[in-house]
């Protein structure tokens, strides 16, 4: 059953709706709700990640090899070769399933309890073979990963930048990945998922925009994120703006970030990969690397 705890950042009353989060966002001032028994503490504020290329998103319905899911949150971690998103999903029945997205494919993961010690993460090295119980689980990779970004509600007491020391590989049925956390070794057994067996409801239609005033030049502007922009720059005289509550304040100026690219700008909609999108900002970036 939901229920609501209130921030401790800025008293504003949170609702949370699954009974497996021990995070949750604040939606008034986006602090890092920790939530324990009979407590809430304020942890670090968690930039939210950058929407997936799978079109999947907190808050969305579908079904999971025929099962209805709802996404509760995502978890971003970057390592060596780039980053993976891990979406935590709620089904019909209340129980938890992770949903492990990596450059466009899909692993489905449940924890399985651990009967038997773990070796330490040290002295485990890929090609080993680690007795669990009454299964085998071959690493085929060693490797350590960031928490970089995450959003919505998530089952364990999310710290941006924390290291999960971790080992893939597999087991005789299918995937696995050992993870070394606070709290000790964790197995998380899984499949790859055809697309097929993924179904997500569209979204719903384009909101309108918000129509502000610039508070240095009075232009009007059309905030397209309203709930969600923290920083929007005046298309007329190119200040950078404060949107994260009323009133908007103006703080210095931002360069332009020339030409635009043929065929796209700001407010243009459109689909990639079968899924529709509006273009709301753009930001240009100089290497310096010399």
């Amino acid at each position: 059953m939901p229920y609501d705890a209130p921030c401790p950042s800025c008293g504003a009353s949170v609702t949370v709706r699954s009974p497996f989060a021990n995070t949750a966002p604040c939606p008034q001032c986006r602090s890092t709700l920790w939530l324990g028994k009979g407590r809430v503490e304020a942890g670090p504020k968690m930039s939210a990640p950058a929407p997936a290329l799978s079109g999947l998103w907190v808050g969305a319905q579908g079904k999971l090899r025929g099962r209805p899911f709802t996404v509760v949150g995502r978890a971003r971690y970057r390592y060596g070769r780039g980053f993976w998103d891990e979406w935590f999903l709620q089904d019909s029945d209340g129980k938890l399933v992770w949903l492990s997205e990596d450059e466009g494919e899909f692993c489905v993961e449940t924890e399985r309890a651990l009967k038997r010690k773990v070796p330490p993460f040290d002295k485990v090295q890929a090609g080993s073979v680690i007795e669990l119980w009454d299964f085998r689980f071959t690493v085929e990779e060693k490797d350590s990963a960031v928490l970089e970004s995450g959003e919505g509600e998530l089952p364990f007491k999310a710290v941006p930048g924390e290291a999960l020391p971790y080992l893939d590989g597999s087991l005789a049925e299918g995937t696995a990945t050992l993870e070394y956390d606070e709290d000790g070794p964790r197995l998380f057994a899984g499949d790859w998922l055809a697309l097929p067996d993924l179904e997500v409801e569209r979204r719903a239609a384009p909101r309108q925009a918000l129509s502000i005033s610039c508070p240095s030049c009075g232009g009007t502007l059309a905030l397209r994120l309203a709930d969600e922009a923290e920083m929007a720059v005046c298309e007329y005289c190119g200040s950078r703006l404060d949107v994260r509550k009323k009133p908007y304040t103006a703080l210095g100026s931002m360069l332009r970030a020339g030409p635009k690219l043929p065929g796209l700008r700001v407010g243009l909609s459109g689909r990639l990969r079968g899924v529709n999108y509006e273009i709301v900002g753009r930001l240009r970036y100089r290497d310096i690397t010399p």
